[in-house]
């Protein structure tokens, strides 16, 4: 895993599905990053677990978190209408939440990696992201 920080968007993976989100025409990405975390039961790859994270933190920021983004995904997000925001938080919100806790558990290489180091920093990321999640409207 390359990564630089703690944060949801300091590592390659989530770099590379920040550009899938800013190519892209839809919201797809953030539903694809969801279901492949939520979809099996099989051990999470790092990759998928980053990805999650990255789309759980887009739709944090549409909901005004100021977490900083990468250029491309500031882009994204400032582009959606108050509709489309409404509408994303009110059908990914829950799912988000639950892909988090996925990531999180013991079954995920993320996890895994993080618990090698030092995951503090990584754990408060995530539980600041959630804390975002829960009181997004």
């Amino acid at each position: 895993m390359g990564a630089w920080g703690a944060g949801p968007f300091e590592n390659d993976d989530a770099c590379d599905w920040a550009i899938e989100l800013a190519d892209g025409e839809d919201d797809s990405p953030i539903i694809e990053a969801f279901d492949a975390v939520l979809g099996n039961d099989d051990y999470l790859d790092v990759d998928l677990g980053s990805a999650a994270v990255a789309a759980a933190q887009t739709l944090a920021s549409l909901a005004g978190d100021g977490t900083k983004l990468p250029d491309d995904v500031a882009e994204w997000v400032r582009l959606q209408t108050p509709d489309i925001v409404k509408t994303l938080l009110a059908k990914h919100r829950d799912v988000a939440i639950r892909a988090l806790a996925r990531v999180r558990g013991k079954d995920s290489e993320l996890a895994e990696l993080w618990q090698e180091a030092d995951a503090t920093e990584w754990l408060e990321s995530l539980d600041r992201l959630e804390r975002a999640l829960r009181v997004a409207k």
